[in-house]
């Protein structure tokens, strides 16, 4: 994802909101496998965005590609779950 260089807006990479708090919490608590877990999640996140699966919002800052295709909040979400679960039992 590439932005002109005066925009305000950041690559999603960079915001990993996907990990920020359950991370956070992991290392407050002192529980490893919660960063591991948060770890996965943002990693499950960035992968299925790059695969070109994101939600309309996405859809709309991301670079034009064919392969990109907008997907329902839920269908979204259904996608990270699929993609996490491959990576928590692998």
């Amino acid at each position: 994802m590439t932005y002109g260089k005066d925009d305000h807006r950041k690559d999603y990479r960079h915001r990993s909101h996907f990990r920020a708090l359950p991370a956070w919490h992991g290392e407050l608590d002192g529980t490893p496998d919660v960063v591991v877990f948060a770890d996965h999640l943002e990693a499950a996140a960035i992968e299925i965005v790059e695969a070109g699966v994101m939600t309309g919002d996405l859809l709309l800052v991301a670079d034009r590609n064919p392969k990109n295709r907008k997907v329902s909040t839920d269908d979204f979400i259904d996608a990270a779950a699929d993609r996490l679960r491959g990576k928590l039992y692998a």
